[in-house]
């Protein structure tokens, strides 16, 4: 089996290194839903407002999603600054 890189992102991200601390701390513990992962990052409604159910748990979110969150948080990071 060989992985082939895309040549474009299927999921444009402004951020990688915002992805990769959501992706890590929503995988962080077992069993958690979102909302208590990254319940430090953005509230429940900040979740239901980005399509996302704050009751699922990571692995039941798609990849687009992760992406929406960390661009999301990105901007509200510059927003503040």
């Amino acid at each position: 089996m060989r992985l082939i890189p895309y040549k474009e992102k299927p999921y444009p991200v402004t951020d990688i290194a915002m992805l990769s601390r959501i992706t890590s701390q929503a995988f962080n513990q077992r069993r958690k839903t979102l909302r208590n992962s990254l319940g430090g990052l953005l509230t429940a409604e900040d979740m239901l407002a980005l399509d996302i159910d704050p009751t699922a748990r990571a692995e039941n979110i798609s990849v687009e999603q992760y992406c929406k969150v960390a661009n999301w948080l990105s901007s509200q990071q510059q927003h503040a600054e």
